[in-house]
């Protein structure tokens, strides 16, 4: 990699062409009306790793957005193709969520009583519009290369040392 001593030489990510905000409740239709344009929505991409995450790891993202988690509601797309960029394990959990195939907080959607409210519910659609494959393939990997989840044995560790902090303790 070249060296860089400029910050404005920094090469940027691309901006979106424009944003949609999409509450929970309209995302399945949302999905379904793009589906149903000239250019099909692909939401599986040669590209894509696949449906990766597993029901328990479903679960516990819709159980964080619900309770207004802020990180991972944006999601990206390519406009000028109609292909999913970055979101799809996301868009795949509210997916499932919503045909009540998982159930958060111990309920399946259709036993909600209420409807989720706009502020709690919501994704951000950024709409790329990348003209070449190699752009949109660095930028996917510019998007899915850093960062080093949790292994299951640290986030032990931090739930007991939740487990055995007493109700009222003070930092």
């Amino acid at each position: 990699m070249k060296k860089i001593t400029r910050f404005q030489d920094i090469p940027k990510f691309p901006q979106a062409y424009y944003s949609i905000t999409v509450t929970i409740d309209h995302l399945k239709s949302t999905l379904e009306l793009w589906s149903t344009r000239e250019e099909e929505l692909i939401l599986n991409p040669e590209w894509q790793r696949g449906h990766v995450w597993n029901e328990a790891q479903q679960i516990v993202f819709m159980e964080y957005f619900l309770k207004n988690g802020t990180t991972g509601r944006d999601i990206f797309f390519n406009c000028s193709t109609w292909q999913i960029l970055d979101g799809l394990q996301r868009i795949t959990a509210a997916l499932a969520f919503l045909d009540n195939k998982i159930p958060i907080f111990g309920s399946y959607y259709s036993e909600f009583t209420d409807r989720v409210r706009m502020s709690d519910g919501k994704f951000t659609f950024h709409m790329l519009c990348l003209a070449s494959k190699k752009e949109l393939l660095k930028v996917y990997i510019d998007h899915n290369s850093g960062g080093t989840p949790h292994n299951p044995e640290e986030i032990a560790r931090i739930q007991k040392m939740m487990d055995d902090t007493p109700e009222n303790e003070t930092l």
